[in-house]
C-alpha cells in the first residue's frame, strides 16, 4: 500500500528521450494511449442512438444538419467523459497494470502521474463545462442560458452524475465499486446506459424538437427510461 500511495503521489521516471513531442510541448501519441481512444466509439454511438429515438419518435421529425448537431456535441462530449474515465482508471490500477499490462504509459514511464492528472481534470471539464449551456426553453441567449435557474441545468447534473460514477468505478476512497462484480456493472451500467443516454434523448425531444413543451425534460425522459 505504501508503494502504491508513492506511485501515486511522486512523479513517475521521465519521458522517454525518443519520444514524438508536439509543437504544443506534448507527446500527442502518449496521451491518445493514455485516454483509449478506440474505446470511445462504442459509448459515443450509444449516447447518439438516444438522440437518433427522439428524433424517430412519434411525431417524426426530418432529419436535418440543426436537429443532429445537438446529439453530436453531446456524443462527443460523452466520449470526451469516457477518455477521462479510462485514464483515472489506469491512474488507480497502476500496480495491476506494472505486471498486467506493462506497455501502458503510466508502466513505461512516458507520462508522469501528474500529467495523467492533468490530462483527466482537462477532459472531464470539457466534457461537463458545456452541459451547463443545455437548459430548456425560453432561456435561448448565452445569457439567459448561463444564468437560469439552477433546476432548469438538469443536463449538467446527469452528466455531473456520470462523472462521480466513474469515480465510484476506479477509486478506493470511493468503493472501487469494478472489485465487486454486482457493483461494477451498476457503475457502467446506469450512468452510461441510462443516464447519458436519457440526456440526449431529452435534450432532442423536448428542447430542440418541441421546444421545450415540457416543464421539467429531462426528468421526465429519465422517468421514461427507468420505465423502459
Amino acid at each position: 500500500h505504501k508503494r502504491y500511495l508513492i506511485d501515486l503521489c511522486v512523479f513517475a521516471p521521465l519521458r522517454p528521450v525518443d519520444a514524438e513531442i508536439s509543437p504544443l510541448g506534448f507527446d500527442v501519441r502518449t496521451y491518445l494511449e493514455l485516454g483509449r481512444p478506440f474505446t470511445l466509439i462504442a459509448p459515443a454511438l450509444g449516447f447518439f442512438s438516444g438522440a437518433v429515438t427522439a428524433i424517430g419518435a412519434y411525431p417524426g421529425e426530418p432529419w436535418s444538419a440543426a436537429v443532429l448537431a445537438y446529439p453530436l456535441v453531446g456524443a462527443l462530449m460523452a466520449a470526451v467523459l469516457n477518455s477521462a474515465s479510462n485514464a483515472l482508471n489506469q491512474i488507480y490500477d497502476l500496480e495491476i497494470d506494472r505486471i498486467n499490462k506493462p506497455s501502458r504509459p503510466l508502466v513505461t514511464g512516458a507520462l508522469s502521474i501528474r500529467e495523467a492528472w492533468g490530462f483527466t481534470w482537462v477532459m472531464y471539464a470539457l466534457a461537463l463545462i458545456p452541459t451547463w449551456l443545455v437548459v430548456p426553453h425560453p432561456y435561448d441567449s448565452f445569457y439567459e442560458k448561463l444564468t437560469a435557474p439552477l433546476v432548469k441545468h438538469e443536463c449538467f447534473f446527469i452528466y455531473l452524475a456520470a462523472l462521480v460514477a466513474t469515480f465510484a468505478y476506479s477509486a478506493p476512497a470511493l468503493g472501487r465499486t469494478k472489485a465487486h462484480p454486482i457493483g461494477a456493472n451498476l457503475t457502467i451500467a446506469i450512468p452510461r446506459g441510462l443516464l447519458l443516454k436519457v440526456a440526449l434523448y431529452a435534450l432532442i425531444r423536448f428542447k430542440v424538437l418541441t421546444d421545450g413543451a415540457l416543464e421539467r425534460p429531462f426528468a421526465s425522459a429519465l422517468l421514461m427510461g427507468f420505465g423502459l
